[in-house]
């Protein structure tokens, strides 16, 4: 699911995340001169948080089942507020913390209107802190 450039050295393994540059207000990988571009650690982390979060659960074969969130399923469920904030938090923790660089979330809050939901927080890597803001 997540690609890892292992950096090898005399004396330790590091693995460094990486990921094809994103244009996060096109929705999509960003091209220089035609051609894909890489980005490592925290640049990389922040679009492996960015792309399951905006990716329904099951809808792409490309994506193992495991892979994204179920944020659709809350629609009409008739919970309220705060049950439905709970179940926005708990449902992003279970897209994202299976990543081993990410560590936990922090300051999580969720704006949920009529057919959309607006979900920030803090998350917390091994390669510093990102705040990440997502329209889903």
């Amino acid at each position: 699911m997540f690609d890892l450039y292992k950096e090898e050295s005399t004396t330790t393994s590091k693995s460094i995340p990486r990921e094809y540059k994103y244009d996060f207000v096109e929705r999509k990988i960003a091209l220089v001169n035609g051609s894909p571009q890489w980005v490592e650690g925290l640049e990389a982390i922040k679009i492996w948080i960015y792309k399951p979060l905006r990716t329904q659960r099951g809808y792409y074969m490309a994506y193992t089942f495991n892979y994204g969130q179920d944020y659709e399923d809350l629609i009409g469920s008739g919970l309220s507020v705060a049950a439905l904030k709970s179940e926005v938090k708990r449902m992003t923790e279970e897209a994202l913390l299976d990543n081993e660089c990410i560590l936990k979330l922090e300051n999580f809050d969720a704006v949920i209107s009529k057919d959309k939901i607006q979900i920030s927080f803090i998350a917390v890597t091994t390669y510093g802190n990102v705040t990440m803001e997502v329209n889903v």
